[in-house]
């Protein structure tokens, strides 16, 4: 996805760190739908970093290294991820995981698709027992900074404060299971709904990810079933999607510095 059609230009902020799901134009991301049927592990990580393309778009700002977007999703397991990885950073790629992380970038896990605690502790566990000791060794190039999350809300069945809540009380047990390490959630929003007062649910529940004790410590937007859902005009406050965001990550940015 662009950065700049669907986040900058709807947001007026180019500052914004961007989740540009995979492919030949973001090298932060290993996606196994985006990246060929090598699913990115043939893909350079050292160019992972913030550069200007010639049409004056950037796809990512470079300062996280994301690693598949959830494998259950597409016929694979957090196993599969977990082998896949040690062969990228520690075979394949070493010398560039090397610069990548003399640069400080950082690494996160394969993206999880919350559900509920059970199943996120079961595929973490997959991941982290399959690729110990090296993942948890903050000397090796597989060492894993960060825990990502996917977050979904279903207005339907149950209101996005409420899921907001139970997830971020969730991901506070996991971080400490998980060496404190601190939580990206990759995704949030709805799914598959691109009416405004559905996306609007999701997007002003999005303070309650950085409660007092949060683990939380970046969220990305997820446009719902189309990324053009960031320029849709919201009658109801006389703006677009993508300003609302703007004024959200505002609001929280400046609450969390008081």
């Amino acid at each position: 996805a662009s950065c700049r059609m669907y986040l900058w230009n709807p947001t007026q902020d180019e500052s914004m760190f961007c989740f540009a799901f995979g492919g030949a134009g973001d090298p932060c991301h290993l996606n196994i739908v985006h990246d060929g049927v090598n699913y990115g592990r043939f893909k350079d990580p050292s160019s992972c970093r913030l550069q200007l393309r010639p049409d004056g778009d950037y796809f990512s700002r470079g300062d996280v290294f994301y690693l598949w977007d959830d494998p259950s999703l597409y016929g694979f397991d957090f196993r599969w991820a977990a082998n896949a990885w040690l062969a990228y950073s520690l075979t394949r790629w070493v010398d560039q995981v090397e610069l990548l992380r003399k640069a400080g970038l950082k690494v996160t896990t394969p993206l999880v698709t919350f559900q509920d605690e059970a199943q996120v502790v079961r595929q973490l566990s997959e991941f982290f027992d399959t690729c110990s000791p090296h993942c948890d060794d903050p000397e090796s190039n597989a060492y894993i900074d960060l825990l990502a999350v996917n977050v979904f809300c279903d207005p339907s069945t149950e209101t996005c404060a409420d899921k907001v809540a139970a997830v971020t009380n969730s991901l506070k047990g996991l971080s400490s299971q998980y060496g404190d390490r601190p939580v990206h959630i990759t995704q949030w929003g709805v799914r598959d709904s691109s009416d405004p007062p559905v996306l609007l649910s999701a997007m002003d529940s999005t303070p309650g990810f950085f409660t007092d004790g949060s683990t939380i410590e970046r969220v990305y937007w997820y446009g719902g079933d189309s990324p053009t859902t960031t320029n849709l005009r919201i009658q109801a406050r006389q703006s677009r999607l993508g300003l609302i965001w703007a004024q959200t990550c505002a609001s929280i940015d400046s609450n969390n510095s008081l």
